[in-house]
């Protein structure tokens, strides 16, 4: 996260965050895992849950917006497949920033105050 701020300040290459939110039950527990599945190889992913949600931060390297969006549109394609549903029938939360010149785990932290998740400490590991 610190390389691609460091890049993103010097260089200007865009890079995004995205949190997905799940709510905890047999639902929920399905599409997270569907979604986790469906990262792209170069992202980095960090899951963890929290008493009513189980959370999964994308670090999408190199995405602009319209990157971003061929990025959820896919991911939402594949849940109407697959489960007959979007981020909104299946209450899958979905909050976005790119990296900009704020500091980083600013960044991270705003996000995930949108996301109403506090910070976590699965965030300062290495990605899953």
């Amino acid at each position: 996260l610190m390389r691609l701020h460091r890049l993103r300040t010097e260089a200007q290459v865009v890079s995004t965050l995205v949190a997905f939110t799940f709510e905890r039950h047999d639902t929920g527990d399905s599409l997270y895992e569907q979604v986790r599945r469906m990262r792209r190889s170069l992202d980095l992913a960090w899951a963890f849950d929290t008493p009513q949600r189980h959370v999964l931060v994308m670090l999408l390297p190199l995405a602009g917006p319209p990157a971003l969006e061929g990025f959820l549109l896919r991911i939402e394609n594949g849940l109407r497949q697959q489960f007959d549903t979007d981020f909104a029938q299946g209450h899958v939360g979905v909050h976005t920033v790119m990296l900009d010149d704020t500091e980083a785990a600013r960044t991270l932290d705003e996000l995930l105050a949108r996301a109403r998740v506090p910070s976590h400490p699965a965030l300062a590991e290495q990605p899953a």
